[in-house]
């Protein structure tokens, strides 16, 4: 990681929530870089219960996480979360001025959000989804208010939404992202006719527009947006989602709003 908080590509994979957790780190501390899994046992050793919506088994084990139960009943506000009922609770909404941001793509929802991001494994673009702007994206999707994160990270709120703003800028930018939000049909019509492409990119986008299209590789869809007409399509309406909602993971971490544990 660099100094402004960037994950280079090959570096080792730093989960979001981590991202921002690093930030309040004090004194020696070894975080787990790759999983949530140790994390899943803090919320265990905290509450004495499971995520009762989680699938994910809890590997970890009690001596494991013990430095990091311990680093959480250090820091007041964390500690407050862990055990409030927004933890690892999707939010209803975004705040209005990260809302707005989407725009000229639909609203992905912070439920989505937080069970389909970063993809597993990164289809490309790992600075992308590992940049301090997006950690903070995905934080709150999980349940981490506006307030909460400006505490934890000693920023004003007005910058902590700032950041989300910048993320979603950049996730404007990459394709594999942009085709997600879109929730296009199994059966939707080639997502790249009458633009000029090859029949083979075509046919390739449209395969993993099919499959898991997050994990793309970036380079798949960089000419779609490089293509003015495709920008024209979407903002006419053109691609309308109606598959019934966007592909997430099979094991979801964040529960949708309004879910009760157990």
């Amino acid at each position: 990681m660099n100094q402004t908080g960037q994950c280079h590509e090959g570096s080792p994979r730093i989960h979001p929530f981590v991202h921002v957790m690093l930030h309040a780190h004090a004194g020696p501390l070894e975080l787990p870089l790759n999983s949530l899994d140790p994390w899943l046992r803090v919320w265990l050793d905290l509450r004495g219960s499971p995520l009762g919506w989680s699938l994910t088994k809890v590997r970890s084990t009690s001596e494991e996480v013990e430095g990091l139960v311990s680093w959480v009943k250090s820091q007041p506000s964390l500690l407050s979360w862990f055990l409030s009922d927004s933890a690892f609770r999707a939010p209803p909404d975004w705040p209005t001025r990260v809302s707005e941001s989407f725009s000229p793509l639909p609203v992905v929802t912070p439920w989505e959000y937080a069970n389909a991001c970063p993809p597993l494994p990164p289809g490309g673009g790992l600075r992308i989804w590992m940049s301090h702007q997006a950690s903070i994206l995905w934080c709150y999707s999980a349940g981490m208010s506006v307030e909460l994160l400006a505490r934890h990270l000693c920023i004003p709120a007005d910058s902590v939404e700032r950041e989300m703003v910048r993320a979603l800028k950049v996730l404007k930018k990459h394709g594999p992202f942009v085709l997600w939000s879109l929730d296009l049909d199994d059966e939707y019509e080639d997502v790249a006719a009458g633009l000029c492409f090859p029949l083979m990119l075509r046919l390739e986008m449209h395969q993993w527009v099919l499959k898991d299209v997050l994990r793309a590789p970036r380079s798949v869809f960089e000419p779609l947006m490089r293509n003015g007409k495709f920008w024209q399509r979407l903002r006419g309406g053109r691609y309308c989602g109606s598959r019934g909602g966007r592909r997430v993971r099979k094991n979801i971490m964040v529960a949708a709003p309004g879910v009760v544990d157990g």
